[in-house]
């Protein structure tokens, strides 16, 4: 058996790199509904033309808002 504190270290360069993937392993699997379909983040990043980070923060507010995902909502499109 090894001592103590004799394993890999996880130095703060190679933290660097898993950080910068933050959780998107799970946010690949995370659906969103959209108007009857579920839809990753980047799906609907990709369908109204903006990131999947920004996608992601207007989805959030949008449900915490309204409660229900809509296209033109997430297309900041006025309301009427």
């Amino acid at each position: 058996m090894k001592a103590p504190g004799t394993g890999l270290r996880l130095t703060r360069d190679v933290a660097r790199v898993y950080a910068s993937r933050g959780g998107m392993a799970r946010a690949a699997t995370h659906r969103w509904p959209v108007e009857g379909e579920y839809l990753s983040a980047s799906e609907v990043g990709k369908r109204i033309g903006v990131s999947r980070k920004t996608a992601q923060v207007r989805m959030r507010r949008i449900l915490d808002t309204q409660g229900a995902l809509t296209w033109p909502a997430l297309r900041l499109e006025k309301q009427t």
